[in-house]
Parts: C-alpha cells; sequence; structure tokens
C-alpha cells in the first residue's frame, strides 16, 4: 500500500494572501494573519464514506483495462456477491465507527498505521526527496543559503506556533474571497461555523492538522508498529556533516524569536570548517534498515546514557539539515543524492531534513507518515519566497558575531554488536541503491499554455504519455497509481486516482503504426480521455474513488470476520495493487527535480511536471538497469507523436 507524494493540480494556489498584514521590519514573523491558522478547523467537512454500490462500480471500472474479459467476467460475479453479502455488513460497521469518531475521518487511523506498521526500510520506499528552487541568485554559497533556508523556516514555525500563519485555502475566485474585506468579516465567525462563510465565498479551506507535526517531530521505531513523537519545547538545529551531529540553539530563550542571521551562519561555518573525516561506524545507517531491526538495535543503543541523551537530541531538532560534500549537474544523479544519497549523512526517521549540496542546490527529503505533498508544498514555498525578500544576504551575516557556545557534536558508545549492525545496514543500503537507476527528460515543445490552448488537461495528456510510453516498451496495460489529495476534508490524506480506463488503452492501441486510426480520430480519443481524467480527478479529490473505501472494508475485514472477502483474494485485486507506475505531478515552479523510488521491484517511480515553458519527466526503477532509460526513451517518443497529433500531423506516415 506505499503511497507517493500527493500534490494535487486542484490544491496549487498562491499563498500571498489578503489575509495577512504586512510588518514593515523583521519581528521573526512569516505572516501575521488576521485569520488565525487553525480558524477553520472545527468546520471543516468530514470525509464522505462512498456508497458501496459506487465503491463496487468504480472498481470494476478501474480493473477492466488490466484484465482479460474472462477474468472480468470473473472478478464482476464476484465483486457482486461481495456487494451483495460481506460488503454490506462491512460498510455498515464503517459508517458507524465513522459516526463515533466525528473528530477524524474513516481513513486517518488505518491509513497512519499503514505507514507505522511496514517494516520496510523508509528510504526511496517512503521518503521522497525534492531539489527546490533558489529564486534570491545573490545567495548561491552553501553556507549562507543555508541560513537563509533555516531563518525563514524559523519565521515559518514561529508564525505557525502563534496561530497567525495564513490558513491554507483554496480560492476559486479570489476577488470575492481573497480580501481584507472578506477576511476581516470571516474571523469575527466562530470556528465551528466559518468554513461555511469560505464556502460561500466560493473558498475551500484545508485541512491543516499535519503541520503539527512539520517540525520538531521525527518517527520512533517501535516493534510491530513505529509511532511519531513531536517535542513542542525544542529550541534547536541537527546538523548533519560527513555523518557527523551537531547541534545548536537557534530560538532566543528570552523572546522566542529565531537568532540572528549572522549567528545561525556562524554556527554553520563552524560546522562546515571543522576538519572531521566520517565516524568508522555511522549510526545514521540503522535509519536505513528494516524497521523491526532498526527497532531492536536502537533498544540498545538506548540503553546508554549517553547514546540515549544523543538520540533525543536527534529526535527533538526542530528539523535536520544534511551539508554534503558532494554535487552533481546531472539532473538524474541530482535526484539519487536527494532521495538517498551516501545514507551516513541523512537520518530518514526524522520529518523532514533539508540537503545541502557543495554548489548551493537544495532539497528536502521528507519522512511520510505523518503528512502528505500540500503541507511540504506550502511549507517550501513560504520558505523560499521568504528568502527573496533579503532578510538573509551576504552583508548581513558577514559581519563579526558573539556566539557564546559552539556547536555541539553528538557522540555514541557503540558495542561490538551495533557496529556489526552498522556495517551490515551499510552494506544493505548500498547494495539497493547500487540497482536503483533515475532518468530525466525535459520536454519543450510542450508546455501547460499549448495543452490548454488544445483545450486538454495537461495532467490528462502527461498520463496518457505515460502509459503509451509503457505500452509501447513492454506490450501491457498495466495499473498506475496518481495521488491526488482530499485535504478540503478534516484528516484528509489521499486518494488513488486511477488513471488508466478503457478510453487510455484504447488511445495507446490507436497510437500503433497499425491502428487505422487517424488524426481526427485519436483526437477526439484524447478528448475523451481527458474529460473522463478530469472526472476521475474530481470524484478522487472529493473521496470518491475506490481504494481508501477498499483498504478500510479491508482492514475492518482483518478484525471482525472469520474469513477475508473473496474480492481481497481474487488475484484482479492482487493485481489492480501491482502499481508497476508509480506517478505525481510536481507541477510547481518551486519544485525542480525531485523523485521517488518505484512501489514495486519491477516498476517505476515517475514524477512529473508540466510548467508553463516545458514537460518534465523523472523515472527511476531498479534492475535491469536499462529500464529507466528505455521508458524515458520512449515517453519522448509518446511525447512527440501526441504533439504531431495535436498540430494535426499524422506522424504514422513518417
Amino acid at each position: 500500500e506505499s503511497t507517493v507524494l500527493a500534490i494535487s493540480p486542484r490544491l496549487h494556489k498562491t499563498y500571498v494572501s489578503a489575509a495577512i498584514n504586512k510588518q514593515s521590519d523583521d519581528d521573526g514573523y512569516l505572516h501575521h494573519s488576521v485569520v488565525p491558522t487553525m480558524h477553520y478547523q472545527p468546520s471543516l467537512p468530514r470525509l464522505p464514506i462512498p456508497s458501496l454500490e459506487k465503491t463496487c462500480s468504480r472498481y470494476l471500472n478501474g480493473v477492466q483495462p488490466l484484465i482479460s474479459p474472462k477474468e472480468f467476467e470473473n472478478t464482476t460475479a464476484i465483486v457482486k456477491n461481495f456487494e451483495e453479502n460481506e460488503g454490506k455488513v462491512l460498510h455498515k460497521e464503517l459508517i458507524e465507527n465513522d459516526k463515533k469518531n466525528k473528530h477524524t475521518s474513516y481513513i486517518a487511523k488505518p491509513w497512519m498505521d499503514m505507514y507505522l506498521s511496514d517494516r520496510i526500510p523508509i528510504p526511496i520506499n517512503y521518503n521522497p526527496g525534492l531539489v527546490f528552487a533558489n529564486k534570491n541568485p545573490q545567495l548561491t554559497d552553501p553556507m549562507t543559503r543555508a541560513t537563509a533556508i533555516i531563518y525563514s523556516s524559523l519565521r515559518f514555525m514561529r508564525s505557525l506556533e502563534a496561530n497567525v500563519l495564513t490558513p491554507d485555502i483554496f480560492h476559486m475566485n479570489p476577488k470575492n474571497s481573497d480580501t481584507k474585506w472578506f477576511h476581516n468579516l470571516v474571523r469575527l465567525i466562530p470556528g465551528n461555523y466559518s468554513w461555511y462563510a469560505a464556502y460561500l465565498a466560493d473558498a475551500y479551506p484545508l485541512d491543516m492538522s499535519q503541520y503539527q507535526n512539520l517540525f520538531k517531530s521525527t518517527r520512533i521505531p517501535n516493534l510491530n508498529m513505529d509511532y511519531n513523537q513531536a517535542f513542542p519545547d525544542a529550541k534547536h538545529m541537527l546538523v548533519m556533516k560527513n555523518g557527523r551531529f551537531y547541534t545548536f540553539n537557534v530560538i532566543d530563550p528570552i523572546d522566542g524569536s529565531p537568532m540572528p542571521p549572522a549567528y545561525i551562519y556562524a554556527q554553520l561555518r563552524n560546522i562546515n570548517d571543522r576538519p572531521s573525516s566520517a565516524p568508522s561506524f555511522p549510526i545514521n545507517y540503522l535509519t536505513t534498515e528494516n524497521r523491526d531491526t532498526w527497532a531492536n538495535l536502537r533498544q540498545e543503543l538506548e540503553a546508554d546514557e549517553l547514546n540515549a541523551e544523543s538520540l533525543k537530541a536527534i529526535d527533538s531538532a526542530i528539523f535536520a539539515l544534511c551539508l554534503d560534500d558532494v554535487a552533481y549537474d546531472d539532473p538524474a544523479k541530482s535526484m539519487l543524492q536527494m532521495l538517498h544519497g551516501n545514507g551516513w549523512n541523512r537520518w530518514f526517521d526524522k520529518s523532514f531534513q533539508v540537503i545541502m549540496d557543495k554548489n548551493g542546490e537544495a532539497a528536502i527529503n521528507f519522512e511520510h507518515s505523518w503528512g502528505d505533498g500540500v503541507a511540504i508544498l506550502r511549507y517550501v514555498v513560504d520558505m523560499v519566497d521568504d528568502i527573496s525578500k533579503n532578510y538573509v544576504t551576504k552583508e548581513s551575516v558577514s559581519g563579526s558575531v558573539t556566539v557564546e557556545n559552539d556547536p555541539k557534536e553528538l557522540a555514541f558508545n557503540l558495542s561490538e554488536n551495533l557496529k556489526k549492525s552498522i556495517t551490515t545496514a551499510k552494506e544493505n543500503f548500498q547494495a539497493v541503491c547500487g540497482t536503483l537507476n533515475s532518468q530525466v527528460l525535459r520536454y519543450e515543445k510542450m508546455n501547460k499554455k499549448f495543452l490548454k490552448e488544445k483545450k486538454l488537461s495537461p495532467d490528462s495528456v502527461l498520463q496518457l504519455a505515460l502509459q503509451l510510453a509503457y505500452y509501447r516498451m513492454t506490450g501491457q496495460t498495466v495499473p498506475v497509481y496518481e495521488s491526488c489529495s482530499t485535504a478540503i476534508f478534516k484528516h484528509g490524506r489521499t486518494e488513488c486516482l486511477r488513471p488508466v480506463s478503457m478510453l487510455t488503452k484504447a488511445c495507446c492501441e490507436a497510437f500503433s503504426k497499425n491502428s487505422p486510426a487517424g488524426v481526427s480520430e485519436i483526437r477526439e480519443l484524447m478528448r475523451k480521455c481527458s474529460d473522463y481524467h478530469g472526472k476521475l480527478t474530481r470524484e478522487a479529490s472529493m473521496g470518491q474513488g475506490f481504494d481508501r473505501h477498499l483498504f478500510a472494508l479491508r482492514v475492518l475485514a482483518q478484525s471482525s470476520l472469520n474469513k477475508m472477502p473473496d474480492i481481497f483474494l481474487d488475484p484482479t485485486y492482487s493485481k489492480a495493487s501491482h502499481f508497476t507506475l508509480s506517478t505525481s505531478t510536481l507541477g510547481t515552479d518551486y519544485i525542480t527535480n525531485g523523485g521517488f523510488g518505484p512501489v514495486v521491484k519491477d516498476g517505476l517511480g515517475v514524477p512529473y511536471m508540466v510548467l508553463d515553458d516545458f514537460v518534465g519527466i523523472i523515472a527511476s526503477s531498479y534492475e535491469p538497469k536499462g529500464r529507466a532509460q528505455a521508458f524515458i526513451d520512449h515517453a519522448k517518443g509518446s511525447l512527440d507523436d501526441i504533439y504531431d497529433i495535436l498540430t494535426d500531423k499524422n506522424f504514422k506516415s513518417n
């Protein structure tokens, strides 16, 4: 049930809001929103549970293109039986449980438990790596840019904790809802009713419950099921350099404001300039292990008082900064560096870690159980924009500053068993990373404007291109996962948007040179695919997909029934859950590169972007090593042929 970054195209928005009262001086806050950050949270609508009938119908529509007519006939009978028998019982129980837990959503706990109970290593499998833009051209020096990232992040955090960060809200008509008049009005409406006022103005507040684990938080390994832990009183940063850990306080103990940029810069320079080599046995590798293995080793580590103190300093840090001594011009290699790196200069359990390479390129790598792409993207957008305001400049950090306490290097006492286990973890991690390959395509003949002028959904065209690429590479139609946020609901997470349909299958077949379909026929098929994709997107974002509903019913069946229903034992269910292509859109110019691993060993992880000046596709795969490159080659060919069709050229005549 692995998932990937979820950034719904419909939830992209600008965070510069009329709700913010501008401050002329830097007072340590990013925002001064007149509407409290969590104002809408009490009145957010609850994630709906789809009807069982619709879920079964959508499931059949989703699996039909993946199986033979005979298999579909058999699966249809199984689904109908489920709908009339065990499904009714489980669905009724799910609804009753949901009514008893109105403070949350029906999917929140089982989905979180899915993440935390999975025992596979979290790097590559769960943690995405995203390179973010530098919109301040003055900040190219790694230490200066790292200072700016820390300082703007602290301003974001302070605003969040003071409840003055502008709320997440999707404005359908900003001229009506994102105005000072509206925000001054809505702040006077009690929180239990505030969502309704926004709705009447065609604005949709988003769930912000995940933000409580953005800073000062970590995942703790535990036998059978991990847990997340927050440390609200933390005041220090964690910095990693050459596999070593350093901490220093970044919050003023008197007024709670961020420490000055010059102070932060001095501490970073102190760490970066220290002559140090990597430890012989970096404990960082343990966060790359099987979760039960890591849980047992952590217990052994914590039995020593010094180790327990050092681990607490790591766990409780505001966030982690990883200073790498390598950099790559090749975007594919750069993506892998941010996705997994060498393993010994990371701590994959932290809620998020910022990675800074030696050339000043920065990325965020985040642990996925606590939150999804909407929260992370919001933080990145606000942080990058704040850096462009020049609170941190070369001049502001170049002066002398008094630093009473140097950064503290954390130390560990390691038994022979721990040393041996670190060596094993290193070997395991390097073996996995050695089989992972990545390739990047930047396609400049096509962009967002071009596709919209053709009256097609840009996301639908990219999804079609990915399916066509794989179809041409293997001759197969396979399950494709596309993340879609359900953050418009209280404690919403994600829904799986199933982009493969009988329409996209027919369209891929029509692109074959053996097919008699001409330009007009293929364009009409693409229009139908786009319309259907739009319908699927709307349904998924409104909690009307089928995957999360069936997932919740399956979890209930495990505890409530003596026998698992046939629908979940049917080979079709297993096949439909084997996501050969795991995809997610990175459609924002704040993210310049990024990726995640395949969720199945024979599959591909495929983030993509449709921006104003190009289309980008990033593919990662395990061995055989040529698969990612072959997929990218076919993706380019597919985009070429799609471009020809959309410009009234018949590529088949070439």
